[in-house]
């Protein structure tokens, strides 16, 4: 387990799996903490748990997943959360 800063620059072998508990705020710490188990070529499985508090990351996660031809869940695809990029709409 580590946190955001843990999962820039540290250089790990072996990791073939990653949960993150608490999810990042951004899709840039995403991308660093999951990026853990894809180092030389290596894949490797990345979970996230998200819930109500996390809606802020759903949209660029979704696009995130989608443009890279992973899986979307369909709780985060059809969640009202992932198809709106917040602020985009001037709350």
């Amino acid at each position: 387990m580590t946190t955001d800063l843990g999962g820039r620059g540290l250089d790990v072998t072996g990791v073939t799996l990653v949960v993150n508990f608490d999810a990042p705020k951004n899709i840039q710490d995403f991308i660093h903490r999951t990026g853990r188990t894809g180092r030389a070529g290596m894949k490797g499985i990345a979970i996230t748990f998200l819930t109500a508090k996390d809606e802020e990351l759903f949209y660029d996660m979704k696009e995130f997943l989608v443009k890279n031809n992973y899986d979307v869940p369909s709780e985060l695809e059809n969640h009202p959360a992932s198809r709106i990029k917040p602020g985009s709409l001037g709350d």
